[in-house]
């Protein structure tokens, strides 16, 4: 599914397009946290708090850029 339009079914409430999001940047986020924290298991936490947020503020994504540079 193309990303802009993954992004807008979130931003709808589909939850499945959220569980597709996430899919797509779980590992590349968990690898970043790890990067940060050296702590797999506080990296996990942190990712899922990242994951979390995201949902909350998704409306504040206006796409001037790409997601994932929002994301990170």
């Amino acid at each position: 599914m193309d990303e802009k339009l993954l992004l807008k079914e979130i931003k709808n409430g589909n939850l499945d397009a959220f569980s597709v999001l996430v899919k797509k940047y779980e590992k590349k986020a968990l690898n970043f946290s790890y990067k940060m924290l050296s702590d797999m298991h506080l990296a996990e936490d942190v990712t899922q708090e990242a994951f979390l947020k995201v949902l909350k503020k998704i409306d504040a994504f206006r796409g001037a850029s790409s997601f994932s540079t929002w994301f990170y």
